[in-house]
C-alpha cells in the first residue's frame, strides 16, 4: 500500500526527509504511471520508462551519487557516460526525457526544488539527415506482394500485415492489437489503436477488400473452440494458426517474424527492423507521388490532430483516401 502523502501531500511533513526519500524511490513506479501517456500507459510503455529510469538509478549507484539530490552536471555526467558507451542520439534522447519525468514527479511531492534534468537534452547528430533508412520501390512493394500466395488463411493473414504495415503505414503493435471491433465495414474506417493514442485509420480500396477477404477466410468454429482460453475480450484480427494456439491473437514478434519471412524469400530482407523499413515504406512513396507532408502526418499519425480539425477532415477523410496514391496493385 503506498504512504499517505502520495495521495494527500499535505502528509508529508509527518515524515523525515530521509523517510520520504526511501519511500518515493521504493514507490515511484506506481504514481508515475499517473504522469506518462495520459495517465493509461501501455505495457510496452511503463517498462521503457521505468527500465530507463533503473538505469539511471543504477549509475548512481554505482557513483556514490544520492538520486533525489543529484544537480544538472551530473545528469550531463550521465549523458556524457552514455555517448562514451556509443548509445545512438534517440536513445540517449528517450532515457533523458524519462529521467526528466521521474524528477518531475519528486517535484509534485517537493523532494526537489527545480529538476535537474530539465535543461540538458541529448546531442545533435550532424550524420541525422545522411542516414539512409531503407525502404521498398513501387516495383520491388509490388513484387513483395505477388510472391505471397493467396492460398491459405495465414497467407493470406501475412499479405494483409505487409499491406498494412507499407501501404497504410500501420506500426507491429497496431497490427497487433487491431479487433475486429474496430472494423466499420459500411464506412470501410478502421480504429486502430497505438503507442499509447488511439487513431481511425481510412484504407485503400484494396486493402480493406484483402482484409475482409481474409477475415472470411478465418475458421470460426476453430477459433471459437479455442477462444475460451483466451483473455481477449475484443476480437483479434491478426491471429496465429498455430495447431494449440489458434485464434489466439499475434504477439508482436510473430507479427515481426511473418514479415521476415517473406521479405527473406523475395530476397528484400535489410538489416534492421521490417516492420520500421514497411512503415518508411509507406511515408517515402506517398510523399514521392503527392509531395504533401500533411498526407504525411496524417496517414503515419506522428501528432495529434486537434478536435476540431479531426471534424473538419472528417468527410474529406472518407472521400479522398490519400495511400490511393501510392501506385501498387496488390492482386
Amino acid at each position: 500500500m503506498l504512504p499517505d502523502f502520495v495521495t494527500d501531500t499535505t502528509k508529508i511533513a509527518k515524515y523525515s526527509y530521509a523517510d520520504v526519500e526511501e519511500i518515493f524511490l521504493d514507490n515511484y513506479e506506481e504514481v508515475l504511471k499517473k504522469y506518462i501517456a495520459g495517465g493509461n500507459p501501455s505495457q510496452d510503455t511503463e517498462k521503457n520508462y521505468f527500465g530507463r529510469i533503473r538505469e539511471f538509478l543504477s549509475w548512481c549507484k554505482d557513483n556514490d551519487f544520492k538520486p533525489l539530490r543529484v544537480q544538472e552536471q551530473h545528469i550531463i555526467l550521465y549523458r556524457d557516460f552514455l555517448l562514451k558507451n556509443n548509445q545512438k542520439v534517440t536513445t540517449i534522447a528517450a532515457k533523458l526525457t524519462a529521467i526528466r519525468k521521474f524528477y518531475h514527479l519528486a517535484q509534485k511531492f517537493h523532494l526537489i526544488q527545480n529538476n535537474p534534468a530539465e535543461d540538458v537534452k541529448a546531442p545533435r547528430d550532424p550524420d541525422a539527415a545522411l542516414i539512409d533508412i531503407p525502404y521498398l520501390s513501387a516495383g520491388k512493394l509490388e513484387y513483395l506482394f505477388h510472391s505471397i500466395p493467396n492460398e491459405t488463411e495465414k497467407e493470406l493473414r501475412d499479405k494483409v500485415i505487409i499491406a498494412f504495415m507499407a501501404i497504410e503505414g500501420l506500426r507491429t503493435v497496431e497490427i497487433h492489437r487491431m479487433n475486429e471491433e474496430d472494423i466499420n465495414v459500411e464506412r470501410q474506417t478502421i480504429l486502430v489503436h497505438g503507442k499509447g493514442k488511439n487513431a481511425m485509420i481510412y484504407p485503400r480500396p484494396d486493402t480493406f477488400a484483402l482484409l475482409m477477404r481474409y477475415l472470411e477466410s478465418k475458421d470460426r468454429f476453430r477459433m471459437h473452440k479455442y477462444k475460451r482460453y483466451g483473455t481477449d475480450e475484443l476480437t483479434p484480427v491478426f491471429t496465429s494458426t498455430s495447431n494449440n494456439m489458434y485464434g489466439h491473437r499475434m504477439i508482436r514478434q510473430a507479427v515481426r517474424d511473418a514479415v521476415n519471412k517473406w521479405l527473406t524469400m523475395a530476397g528484400l530482407k535489410e538489416k534492421g527492423r521490417a516492420g520500421h523499413m514497411l512503415r518508411h515504406t509507406c511515408a517515402t512513396l506517398l510523399y514521392k507521388e503527392t509531395k504533401d507532408l500533411k498526407q504525411i502526418q496524417e496517414t503515419l499519425r506522428h501528432s495529434n490532430i486537434n478536435m476540431s480539425s479531426k471534424y473538419a477532415h472528417l468527410t474529406d477523410r472518407q472521400e479522398n483516401r490519400y495511400t490511393n496514391s501510392i501506385p501498387v496493385e496488390l492482386e
